[in-house]
């Protein structure tokens, strides 16, 4: 928070300024449309004038910041280590290999290329779906990869896998 007054903050706007202040707006979450340079000094006495103007539809770092961690509070609410695997739809044996590192599949784990609705229905399942398929299974888990461009469309060793993946993810997907 600046512990500056309003007042102050124009007087180092108007003394100091080398850039033009075009205009303040209150709404969007409060703001401003400059030109030319602006010292940090003057960047903080502009916060000022842009929170005093737009009042509570002021939105700063702060609040952005408070806003992004209620909504991870929010996310992690509902996240859960995913459960045993009851079927894996691949062909990449990799996947499988990552899978049991992570305790999702054991040897009882169900392994097909290809994804029929009576294989999967009522079963945890793991695996790249399509929506009218996904929404058959209990639960589906998803292991996203963040895979560079070079890497797409080729096998990947466990070490690539490890690298690329993400935290796994699982859903219950449900038509209307």
């Amino acid at each position: 928070m600046i512990n500056i007054t309003p007042k102050q903050a124009k007087t180092i706007m108007n003394q100091l300024s080398k850039g033009i202040v075009e205009g303040i707006g209150k709404d969007q979450g409060g703001r401003a449309w400059l030109q030319g340079e602006f010292e940090l000094c003057e960047l903080e006495a502009l916060c000022v004038l842009i929170r005093k103007k737009a009042g509570d539809n002021a939105e700063g770092a702060e609040e952005v910041v408070e806003h992004w961690e209620n909504e991870e509070k929010e996310n992690m609410r509902f996240e859960k280590t995913p459960q045993k695997l009851d079927i894996v739809v691949t062909r990449h044996a990799t996947l499988i290999e990552y899978l049991r590192e992570l305790d999702l599949v054991d040897e009882n784990t169900k392994v097909v290329r290809r994804a029929t609705s009576d294989v999967i229905s009522g079963k945890h399942v793991c695996g790249k779906l399509p929506n009218h398929l996904a929404c058959k299974c209990k639960s589906f888990t998803e292991i996203p990869l963040v895979i560079p461009l070079e890497s797409i469309g080729k096998e990947l060793s466990i070490e690539q896998i490890r690298k690329y993946s993400k935290k796994p993810r699982t859903y219950v997907i449900r038509s209307v």
